[in-house]
């Protein structure tokens, strides 16, 4: 049996509605602006400005599901921080779960995405950038979608 895109996704890349709906999600989260501002990016810019939050790592694999063809998308949102200690990475981490999680959406041309975490909770790891220790946290996140 083949399945084929409809006609509506032709020309429209998956990634990139999950992308821009996950950055708006994040923007406009009144907690999240209080502790990142605006700082949600896909690539980290020249002087960056700590904290913020990377979205990467975007896989795409098939999935039939919804009673309906669709995909699977799993990306990670990564916190970082440089404060002293990892309390601002799992704050933001947390309220990137509490955004995401359970979400349940149209995302046009598509029918519906359903948005689940897929995360070892706290998990943290630290590396020096620039000579300065720097605190991650990625939370794992996973979207079904009905096409």
């Amino acid at each position: 049996m083949s399945v084929s895109w409809p006609a509506t996704m032709a020309d429209v890349s998956l990634l990139e509605l999950i992308e821009v709906q996950a950055i708006a999600w994040f923007r406009a989260d009144p907690r999240l602006e209080t502790l990142i501002g605006d700082r949600v990016y896909t690539t980290i810019p020249v002087d960056v400005v700590y904290p913020y939050v990377l979205l990467e790592a975007f896989i795409a694999s098939p999935w039939n599901r919804f009673r309906g063809f669709g995909r699977v998308v799993s990306f990670q949102a990564r916190a970082q921080s440089q404060v002293r200690g990892d309390y601002e990475v799992h704050r933001i981490a947390d309220r990137i779960v509490q955004v995401i999680e359970g979400q349940d959406v149209a995302l046009p041309p598509a029918k519906r995405s359903l948005w689940s975490i897929d995360e070892a909770p706290g998990a943290t790891f630290t590396d020096v950038a620039a000579g300065v220790l720097t605190y991650h946290r990625p939370v794992g996140i996973r979207v079904r979608v009905q096409v």
